[in-house]
């Protein structure tokens, strides 16, 4: 919320307010006026993303609509497998957008459960291509590129951990079952550990789509059978089925420049 000063018979925006506090300039988070007897905002200064709690709403508009997501992490996860990219805002949509295959079981059986391997599965182009296209171009510019944690290939892959440097180049992309709470090397290839709102709840795993509990796909597939890919259940717990399910939901998640500016009402601006 912006405040205005008429200057020259024209109403200029404040960006930002400051008071002067012992001979020092200090930036007016909220400034009040009163009408009729009652204190009614008048101004509030723009927010950093990096500074909203866990958990906070940030609203961003998705082709027409704009869509809720939530802040789930701020910083890199873990520095001995994530690279220094991945350090910024996390954020997760809070709904299931819609409903897709994980991967196809008919035109690439020996893969079907590969997010990414000798070719990218039709998800993952789905998400760095046709879902980005939709993003607001201020969110969007404010969308990191990262080298993401993942398994190389299909679950029956010998050596398909990837991190670091050699970590999936991406803007947009699934949770991983470690990053929601769910993990573990022996059951689902997967190094990496709980993002912070996971942590907290894990009724935070639950995600709905047109208002019922719905599964929702994560990244790393399950090891020992290359047709079933995990997904977190309606109850919160990991379930698997088969890749070519498409009763399974995407929530998107990208992690965003700690910098980028939120009004009052959770929208980026800046």
């Amino acid at each position: 919320m912006s405040g205005y000063a008429g200057i020259d018979e024209l109403g200029k925006n404040i960006p930002t307010m400051y008071v002067g506090v012992n001979n020092a300039a200090r930036p007016i988070q909220r400034a009040y006026i009163g009408v009729d007897g009652v204190a009614r905002l008048w101004y509030q200064n723009n927010i950093k993303l990096g500074s909203l709690k866990i958990g906070s709403v940030v609203k961003i508009k998705i082709g027409a609509t704009y869509r809720d997501f939530i802040v789930i992490h701020h910083g890199n996860p873990d520095e001995e497998i994530y690279d220094s990219s991945c350090n910024g805002t996390w954020l997760v949509q809070k709904n299931i957008y819609e409903q897709k295959e994980f991967n196809s079981t008919s035109a690439w059986p020996s893969r079907t459960n590969t997010y990414y391997g000798s070719k990218p599965s039709p998800l993952y182009t789905y998400l760095v291509e046709d879902y980005y296209s939709t993003i607001d171009i201020i969110a969007k510019s404010n969308i990191k590129a990262i080298r993401l944690p993942y398994w190389h290939g299909n679950g029956d892959a010998s050596s398909g951990w990837k991190c670091l440097s050699n970590g999936l180049y991406c803007r947009i992309f699934l949770l991983s079952p470690g990053e929601v709470g769910q993990g573990s090397m022996e059951k689902n290839n997967d190094k990496t550990k709980p993002l912070a709102y996971f942590a907290e709840n894990s009724k935070n795993r639950i995600a709905t789509m047109n208002g019922a509990a719905a599964d929702w796909w994560v990244r790393i597939p399950r090891s020992g059978n290359h047709r079933y890919a995990w997904a977190v259940g309606t109850s919160g717990g990991l379930v698997y089925k088969t890749a070519g399910d498409s009763n399974a939901g995407v929530r998107p998640a990208f992690v965003m420049n700690d910098n980028a500016l939120v009004d009052k009402e959770g929208h980026i601006i800046k």
